[in-house]
């Protein structure tokens, strides 16, 4: 996923992306603001199998340390 971000960035000389996450991509998307924040501009989730409030799910922890959830 790392690689294929740069690309992107790279090809568009771009800083950050918009990166829209579908079901279970939703899960490989929601990784990459925690993990490289500021190559991400916006995340969009559809159809996201993830509870964003249970506390013990650590996915669930990365996202909302990441990024305000309305």
């Amino acid at each position: 996923m790392d690689r294929c971000v740069n690309v992107v960035l790279n090809k568009n000389s771009v800083d950050a992306l918009n990166l829209l996450g579908v079901c279970q991509g939703e899960r490989l998307a929601c990784v990459m603001p925690r993990s490289k924040p500021r190559r991400v501009a916006n995340l969009i989730t559809m159809v996201a199998p993830v509870d964003f409030k249970t506390p013990e799910n650590l996915l669930s922890k990365w996202v909302r340390t990441s990024m305000l959830i309305f």
